[in-house]
């Protein structure tokens, strides 16, 4: 299992490095670059509708496979013949490297799997789909960092999920009984967070509903 995860850990300097390769590789371009835009273009929309995968593994892979198709074009960028342009690449994507990576890099092998290991707390059903609640710690390298507390509802299909609210649990609450009331009295869904009898957010669907 140390193994394993040693071996996902390194996956964004793998799939950074094979980016490399692939860069020079001509055969079958017109395909790979027709994949390339699929994956990217998906990417956008996905972040346009703040929209995942349920299955948080599948949401890393996705990620994973997003860096390898913007490393083979980094790569192609870097051997320009503009000598300004390949400086600019290089630090760019080095920098844009760092800053997306730099708490999986920080956090290491033994602790990776928490990044996609989120709790689901209760989940609501309505005619409209089905809405629940996740807690979400991932490791960071600051040990003060909170928790998250994210509404999510299904979109399009059941493999789908739309974050639609977030909060983070305050200081002093990270250990308390935080209870989920579920309110569909307006004409969209929320849930109250109460914690110590009293109730600290309200996550909602900002989108009214008919």
């Amino acid at each position: 299992m140390n193994i394993l995860r040693s071996i996902v850990w390194c996956m964004p300097f793998i799939l950074l490095a094979a980016g490399f390769f692939t860069s020079r590789i001509t055969a079958f371009r017109l395909t790979r670059y027709g994949f390339y835009f699929g994956v990217l273009f998906c990417a956008f929309l996905f972040d346009l509708q703040s929209t995942s995968f349920r299955i948080d593994k599948i949401d890393i892979l996705f990620a994973l496979l997003v860096l390898f198709v913007l490393s083979d074009f980094f790569w192609r960028v870097v051997r320009s013949k503009h000598l300004w342009l390949r400086i600019a690449a290089l630090v760019t994507g080095l920098a844009l490297f760092s800053w997306n990576y730099h708490e999986w890099i920080i956090i290491g092998p033994k602790s990776l799997n928490r990044l996609w290991n989120s709790k689901r707390l209760s989940e609501f059903k309505t005619k409209h789909g089905l809405y629940y609640v996740k807690q979400r710690c991932p490791e960071h390298w600051r040990k003060s960092a909170p928790c998250d507390m994210v509404l999510l509802k299904t979109r399009i299909t059941p493999f789908l999920e739309q974050r639609l609210d977030k909060y983070p649990i305050p200081e002093g609450y990270e250990n308390s009984t935080i209870s989920l009331v579920w309110d569909t009295s307006s004409q969209s869904v929320s849930v109250q967070m109460v914690g110590d009898n009293d109730t600290l957010w309200t996550l909602g669907d900002p989108i009214s509903r008919e």
